[in-house]
């Protein structure tokens, strides 16, 4: 009886081992790829942030600066569906290692997007007029973004191609059909800047259209490539 076990798990597992000997040598190699663009959206969060010993000033003095952002975007035509307000939210504070005793924090959030990018000295200068503004981030970004990665995704496997081609060539090697393709996740662009400042009231501000450059942003594509080895 024991023989005919022996017997019966050498002849199944023989084909399985036998068929692992017979597994071609793989590489696996990574290409990544960039394009640069030109950004043709511009989105800015803006933070209204007001402290007071009382909570209700410290509310109406939230609500004024914010219709006055509001009114800011009005006037330079941004787009009521493209602004979002966060809502506001309120907090009683305890100092307790400074001298400010108890007060109250209120903030709300405005946020906002345009295609226009140039109005980017537009609006800080109007927002340096308001009292308790912070512009907490600013990002560009691209419609074509989709479309551009298409052409990285591309590029990338043309590169991850191109290096196994290379490293096989250094064995005497060539390289074979692909196995496995895995696509690595990364952004389509860092965002070129992210700044927190706050804006106060300046009188005689000197703003120049020359301050603020746009730029180009990345799209980056990055895959993972498995592909068999072959004897030349």
């Amino acid at each position: 009886m024991n023989k005919i076990k022996i017997l019966l798990f050498f002849f199944i597992f023989t084909p399985f081992f036998i068929k692992s000997q017979d597994k071609p040598p793989v590489i696996e190699v990574t290409g990544n790829a960039e394009i640069k663009i030109q950004p043709d959206m511009m989105e800015m969060q803006i933070s209204i942030n007001v402290e007071d010993a009382d909570l209700m000033n410290a509310k109406g003095r939230n609500d004024e600066s914010t219709k006055k952002v509001l009114a800011a975007l009005k006037r330079l035509n941004i787009d009521d569906k493209d602004i979002i307000t966060s809502g506001i939210t309120m907090a009683k504070v305890r100092d307790t290692y400074g001298n400010k005793g108890t007060y109250f924090t209120v903030t709300n959030g405005v946020i906002f997007k345009t295609p226009n990018i140039g109005i980017y000295e537009d609006i800080t200068t109007e927002l340096i007029r308001i009292e308790n503004v912070y512009i907490s981030n600013t990002s560009l970004s691209s419609t074509k973004a989709i479309e551009t990665r298409v052409m990285a995704r591309e590029d990338a496997l043309l590169a991850a191609k191109k290096k196994a081609e290379d490293m096989a060539a250094v064995l005497n090697m060539s390289v074979g059909k692909p196995v496995m393709i895995t696509e690595v996740s990364n952004n389509y662009y860092p965002n070129p800047f992210n700044v927190s400042t706050e804006v106060n009231n300046i009188s005689n501000l000197d703003v120049t259209q020359d301050l603020f450059k746009a730029g180009l942003i990345n799209v980056t594509a990055s895959v993972k490539v498995v592909f068999t080895l072959v004897d030349k």
